[in-house]
């Protein structure tokens, strides 16, 4: 709210099946790549500049992006700092 406030407009996505109870079983068939796929896509339709954060699975999904490759504006911004590692 208090970046909304500020007029950055803001992001918070609900996972896949993670907002329905009781969780269908297809919830347990799902891989950390579908995640990736649904936010990457997500993600690919933002316009201007982007901040990719996560907390606990969300922290691990946008690493797991970030490494991968999967967006090449996270993988132009970051190319510089990961030849230095």
């Amino acid at each position: 709210e208090r970046l909304e406030a500020g007029g950055v407009h803001t992001l918070a996505p609900t996972l896949r099946h993670h907002d329905e109870v009781p969780a269908p079983r297809s919830l347990g068939k799902l891989r950390l790549e579908d995640y990736c796929d649904d936010l990457a896509e997500l993600a690919r339709s933002v316009e201007g500049f982007l901040v990719l954060c996560g907390h606990s699975m969300g922290g691990l999904i946008a690493l797991k992006l970030l490494w991968s490759g999967a967006l090449d504006m996270l993988q132009s911004c970051w190319r510089p700092l990961l030849r230095q590692t």
